[in-house]
């Protein structure tokens, strides 16, 4: 007898789960559908590059290539955020929150470290360093003052 309630509560809870996760789903589809934005993530960045003032940039080193963006704010400009990414992640999975710093009038700066976007291999911490006092340097040969730095992960 007891047996049978434990199957029963456990069973009950399975249903429950189920039913949740494809609620959550079917509301998730529905939901996105109607205020159309698109559940593609390279699609938005799509959409925030058509949006924003910006130019690719490509920093060469000795040994290796830096490629990213330099995005303009529209109006009085307070500085210039660098975003630094993770090793794990490329500088287009910034961009929604570049566009947030643009609109509150931020440059930002968004790089990719050396082998994270080309067929190189991803060098580790270390060369994360080098590529940051890089950007720093080309940053200053372009006259970017003001400048703050924000990190993720490793990029931190």
């Amino acid at each position: 007898m007891h047996k049978k309630k434990i199957v029963k509560i456990i069973s009950l809870f399975l249903l429950v789960l189920v039913f949740s996760f494809s609620a959550s789903f079917l509301a998730y589809d529905l939901l996105f559908q109607k205020i159309g934005i698109p559940k593609d993530e390279n699609e938005v960045y799509s959409l925030i590059l058509d949006e924003i003032s910006y130019e690719k940039l490509t920093i060469e080193t000795d040994e290796n290539r830096i490629n990213g963006i330099r995005c303009y704010a529209e109006d009085s400009v307070k500085g210039t955020v660098i975003l630094v990414n993770g090793l794990a992640s490329t500088y287009d999975q910034y961009l929604p929150l570049a566009k947030l710093l643009l609109e509150n009038n931020w440059d930002v700066l968004l790089y990719n470290g050396t082998g994270i976007d080309d067929e190189g291999s991803v060098k580790g911490l270390s060369q994360s360093y080098e590529d940051l006092k890089e950007v720093l340097s080309w940053g200053k040969e372009k006259g970017i003052n003001n400048i703050i730095l924000f990190g993720h992960s490793t990029g931190g």
